[in-house]
């Protein structure tokens, strides 16, 4: 999962990797990064800056900036030539200036990930019409304007109401989903449900 995110992300990401010799084997008929990084190459030099934005952007001297601004046009056929001339781009900008311009055209266009829940292999997706591990509950979309309105028991609730038995493990609530519950029994009987909820969370087991 790690390096799905990695991959995702394009984190460490080295241009050099794509040269073949004295080409650089991006375009519109690769795959992958080397499609995805032509592609946000083209929307940069096609975009209009003056050299102080452009310099705090990607992180260059404002001379530097300047070049880039003066050498687009022309970059931008080298760019979309095929081959792609790889001396040409670091003779008319310098390498450490076009890597530069790679790393902030990645950053800019790679998407937000939660990578707390993605490399998480306890957690599952909350994908629309599967059930939720902990609840028994089927998983839905709800509009934000609806979500004071939305009671995952009518809503939500996938199992029958037929009672069942449990053994509880541990003191629950004295009232669940609108239903009472005695937690000083050690022995209860529960709507499905409800019982499907219990045994999700660790507080019963079946009778």
């Amino acid at each position: 999962r790690r390096e799905i995110i990695d991959y995702i992300e394009g984190r460490g990401l080295d241009i050099k990797l794509f040269r073949r010799g004295d080409v650089l084997d991006i375009g519109p008929d690769r795959s992958g990064w080397r499609k995805r990084l032509f592609q946000f190459l083209i929307e940069f030099l096609s975009e209009e800056e003056d050299p102080l934005t452009l310099s705090n952007k990607v992180g260059i001297s404002k001379r530097s900036a300047e070049r880039v601004i003066r050498v687009k046009e022309d970059l931008l056929k080298v760019i979309l030539s095929n081959p792609v001339e790889w001396r040409v781009i670091v003779r008319s900008l310098g390498e450490r200036t076009f890597e530069r311009i790679v790393n902030y055209v990645v950053n800019r266009n790679v998407p937000s990930i939660d990578e707390r829940v993605t490399i998480d292999t306890k957690r599952l997706i909350r994908l629309p019409g599967s059930l939720h591990g902990k609840t028994g509950f089927k998983v839905q979309a709800v509009d934000f304007s609806n979500i004071w309105d939305f009671n995952p028991v009518e809503q939500a609730c996938v199992f029958p109401d037929y009672e069942i038995s449990l053994k509880l493990k541990r003191p629950v609530p004295s009232q669940i989903f609108g239903v009472t519950l005695d937690s000083k029994k050690e022995r209860i009987k529960v709507p499905l449900y409800l019982a499907v909820y219990l045994l999700g969370n660790g507080g019963a087991t079946l009778d």
